[in-house]
Formats: C-alpha cells, sequence, structure tokens
C-alpha cells in the first residue's frame, strides 16, 4: 500500500520553525485523491487538540466521503491523547500509529543527553500505561528512527513490548540511527510494519556531513534493495525532508553515544562512500517545489516497484 505523508510539505503545512501555512489538510488530501493514493498519514495531535472531537469526525467524514484511509501518527504522544483518538473510533479499524520519540535532529543526541535519556523513559513509561487498558490490546506502537534515537534503542523497545511495538523505517534517517541501510534491513526486516521513503544526498562538511533533501532515488538510499525485500510486508509512505539539510556532527565522538562500537566503521565507510562535496541547491523550499518533488517522488517509487514485482 502507497501512503501520502504530510511531513513532504513541512514548509507549506506550517511544520518547519517560522513559515507559513500555504497547504491545508483537505488539500493535501485531494492532492492525494488526484495522484490515485487512497491512504494519507497524518499527524493527529498537530491538527487536532484533544478537545477537538467535533474538528475530528468532519474530518473522518471527509475522508469517508472520498474514500480515503487514515495511517494515524503522532508527534508527541499522550496515553491521554491516546484515549482521546480511541473515543473518536480510530482504532475500531486501525492496528497500526506512527510514534516519534523525541525533537533531535541529526543523530546529535550528544546535545542534550539527558533529554535524550529522558525521551526513552517517557516512552517507556507510556507503553506501560497502554498495556494496562485493553482498549490498546491490538494497536501496534510503530517506533520511528527519527534522527534521534539509535538502534540500541529500537532493539531494546521490540524485545521488551514484542506484541505492542514495531518500527516506522525512515529510510533517510537510518545512518543517524547508526546503521547502514543493508545492516538495517537485515536487522529489523521482520519487525518493520510501516516505512518512510525518504532519501538524502550526503554533503562533506568538513569532517562532518549534512544530509540535504532530495527527491526518491537521487540521494544514498538504496531504494530497490528496500521494495525487493519488503514490498509485500509493509506500507509504504513518500516522505520528502522537511528541512533542506540537517548537519550531524559525526566527527565528535560524543555523536556515537547511545551506539556500541560494533557498526561504527562500517557506518563511517558507507557514509564517506556516498559523500558529494557540493550542494545541489540554494535550499528555497515552497509549494511549487514540494509538490512537485513529492509528485517526482512517487513516479519514482510506483516505476521501482512495477520493476521489483515483474522481475
Amino acid at each position: 500500500m502507497i501512503v501520502g505523508n504530510i511531513y513532504s510539505f513541512g514548509k507549506s503545512c506550517g511544520f518547519v520553525q517560522n513559515s507559513i501555512i500555504e497547504f491545508s489538510l483537505e488539500s493535501f488530501v485531494l492532492l492525494n485523491k488526484s495522484l490515485g493514493i487512497k491512504c494519507v498519514e497524518i499527524p493527529m495531535d498537530v491538527f487536532f487538540d484533544s478537545d477537538d472531537k467535533i474538528g475530528l469526525l468532519n474530518f473522518l467524514n471527509f475522508l469517508d466521503r472520498y474514500k480515503i484511509d487514515l495511517f494515524p501518527a503522532l508527534e508527541n504522544y499522550s496515553y491521554e491523547y491516546m484515549l482521546f483518538l480511541n473515543d473518536a473510533g480510530i482504532f475500531d479499524e486501525r492496528k497500526f500509529v506512527r510514534v516519534k520519540l523525541s525533537k533531535f535532529y541529526g543523530g546529535n543526541r550528544h546535545l542534550n543527553e539527558d533529554l535524550y535519556t529522558s525521551s526513552i523513559e517517557n516512552f517507556e513509561s507510556f507503553m506501560e500505561l497502554i498495556r494496562t487498558n485493553s482498549s490498546f490490546s491490538n494497536i501496534r506502537f510503530l517506533v520511528e528512527n527519527h534522527q534521534d534515537i539509535s538502534y540500541l534503542d529500537i532493539d531494546y523497545f521490540i524485545n521488551k513490548y514484542p506484541d505492542h511495538v514495531g518500527i516506522t523505517w525512515d529510510t533517510g534517517n537510518t545512518i543517524t540511527c547508526g546503521l547502514t541501510i543493508d545492516r538495517f534491513l537485515e536487522r529489523y526486516s521482520r519487525s518493520i510494519y510501516h516505512v518512510h521513503l525518504k532519501d538524502y544526498r550526503i554533503i562533506r562538511d568538513n569532517h562532518d556531513i549534512q544530509l540535504q533533501r532530495c527527491i526518491l532515488g537521487q540521494g544514498y538510499v538504496s531504494l530497490d534493495k528496500i521494495i525487493k525485500e519488503l514490498h509485500t510486508k509493509v506500507s509504504f509512505s513518500i516522505e520528502l525532508g522537511a528541512h533542506h539539510k540537517r548537519f550531524c556532527n559525526i566527527s565528535n565522538d560524543s555523536w556515537w553515544f547511545g551506539f556500541d562500537t560494533s557498526y561504527r566503521d562500517e557506518v563511517l565507510d558507507f557514509i564517506f562512500s556516498h559523500a558529494e562535496s557540493e550542494e545541489s541547491s540554494s535550499g528555497n523550499i515552497n509549494l511549487d517545489l514540494e509538490r512537485c518533488e513529492y509528485i517526482a517522488s512517487l513516479n519514482t517509487f510506483k516505476s521501482r516497484i512495477y520493476a521489483a514485482i515483474n522481475n
């Protein structure tokens, strides 16, 4: 299943700091309808406060009218908000919800180790509450590698909560959790239920790197390998980077905080074998660019998945 992801319109939908909202939730849904996409991923807590049940129900009716399904996501999860979504019927026919654990970017956990540690502890406390409520017994929380957690954190949660936690794999963010694409697939293929198809060009920044937004298929992500391995098992969400670039301070030994050293050399070799010297664009992101790159990425994915199925 192909899922439209509103984060591809991070600038025009107002997710980027100091940006002006140019593209409404309803416009995003209708764009995907016109492109033949029948499901959209929405961070529910961003658009609907917990006291706005009427607004949420109206949106669900809007989706029903256009025969579009919803893949719910949480930007800032909480047990209370899960109760609100459940009361609105979100999980009557849905068994997955994507969750993000923190707001670290570029894998730069070392900038605030206490905050990083607390984000792990907070999710653990959240899951303990979830397990006490039978209403959520069939819901699987798909933790995203959002340039924040390490693969050891992923290991911990899928092992501690095997019936409740799975993975939303953000392909572009793979190296910031301490693994290569091949290693992530090898380690987690059975635990991945949802994929954020994102790509980045790796740009050298002295001894560090920047991850630069690009159209799917133009960066370091091995798209064909991912599709071949997972296309019968998961849903794919088309997601472009919300920002032009993210800085990764990989030359700082502290950047590797949260990892063990097993794959460090492998990841560094992978990074610099894909690294480029020059940026390819000015970074001026607007609605027209977001729409064009979204459609181009969708077409790339469709052509690649067609080839995978027919070869």
